[in-house]
């Protein structure tokens, strides 16, 4: 659908957990997304990931346009949680659950539609939040990225990700089961 992302920095690819995964060296690698990504009222992100551990709020995705309007995917807040939140100029809403162990294979996927957000871990739902009224359409993310933050403080992605997969909707439970 000509979404593809644009790779920076030094990129380089690995054996990944089917076929070839990029990785993120925690230095420079990232990966530039258009602006037609993610501007719907919901959506899915779901991806492999092997992260590397390390410093705190390191960005698995940051779609946005600020550090006041984004969305963003973390697999280390600063609670030690995977968390997915978002926010269009006011309280940030997010979901979360137990953060990612490092050096090992997950399936992690968020999905947004309506009010509800869900966080899916290796096919399961973790956690959800029926109380979230931001949808990406509200501020129309135009600033996307896999590997790196809005905050220019948050350190980039050290890690994996491989079969990364985005739509303009939220995949149901068995959807994101299928991708397994």
């Amino acid at each position: 659908y000509g979404n593809n992302g644009v790779t920076s920095g030094s990129p380089a690819y690995t054996n990944g957990h089917s076929g070839n995964a990029l990785v993120f060296d925690g230095a420079n690698t990232v990966v530039a997304l258009p602006p037609n990504i993610a501007c719907s009222n919901g959506f899915t992100f779901a991806a492999w990931l092997n992260w590397n551990g390390g410093g705190n709020w390191q960005r698995i995705f940051d779609f946005g346009n600020s550090t006041t309007h984004y969305m963003f995917l973390t697999p280390s807040s600063g609670g030690a949680t995977l968390r997915f939140a978002i926010a269009n100029g006011g309280s940030e809403q997010r979901v979360e659950t137990s953060g990612l162990s490092p050096n090992q294979w997950r399936h992690v996927a968020v999905t947004l539609s309506g009010n509800t957000a869900r966080l899916y871990v290796n096919g399961a739902l973790a956690a959800s939040n029926t109380g979230m009224s931001i949808s990406p359409a509200n501020f129309n993310p135009r600033v996307n990225f896999l590997g790196i933050s809005q905050f220019i403080a948050d350190p980039l992605f050290k890690g994996l990700m491989d079969d990364l997969l985005i739509t303009d909707y939220a995949m149901s439970a068995a959807q994101i089961a299928g991708l397994q």
